[in-house]
C-alpha cells in the first residue's frame, strides 16, 4: 500500500509505501511520478529508504535524480516514521 507524501509545483507526486521488511531490516519505498507531455507517459523512479538507492529511473535527468535523492535522505526519518504509523493504523483496522 502507498500513501501520499508530497505534491510538487512541477507536477511531481511523491508517495511512500507501508513499512516493509527484508532480512529483519525495515525499509520503505518512495515513488516519484509526473506526467511528461513530450513522451505522453509518466516519468517515474523509486528510492528505497533508509539506504537511499534510486532505481527504476524513467524520464528524470541525472541532475533531478541527485536533487530528489538529497531531499529524500534529508526527509528519511520523517518518511520512515510516517510509514510506521500508517502501517500500524492499517493493522489496527484489520482487527
Amino acid at each position: 500500500m502507498f500513501y501520499p507524501f508530497l505534491s510538487l509545483s512541477d507536477g511531481t507526486e511523491i508517495v511512500y509505501s507501508d513499512l516493509k521488511q527484508k532480512d529483519i531490516k525495515n525499509y520503505v519505498i518512495v515513488k516519484f511520478e509526473r506526467w511528461n507531455e513530450k513522451r505522453d507517459d509518466f516519468d517515474s523512479m523509486e528510492c528505497e529508504l533508509p539506504n537511499g538507492n534510486m532505481k527504476k529511473i524513467i524520464g528524470f535527468t541525472d541532475e533531478e535524480v541527485k536533487h530528489y535523492h538529497k531531499k529524500m535522505i534529508h526527509l528519511q526519518d520523517m518518511i520512515l516514521e510516517c510509514s510506521k504509523e500508517d502501517t500500524e493504523m492499517e493493522l489496527c483496522k484489520r482487527i
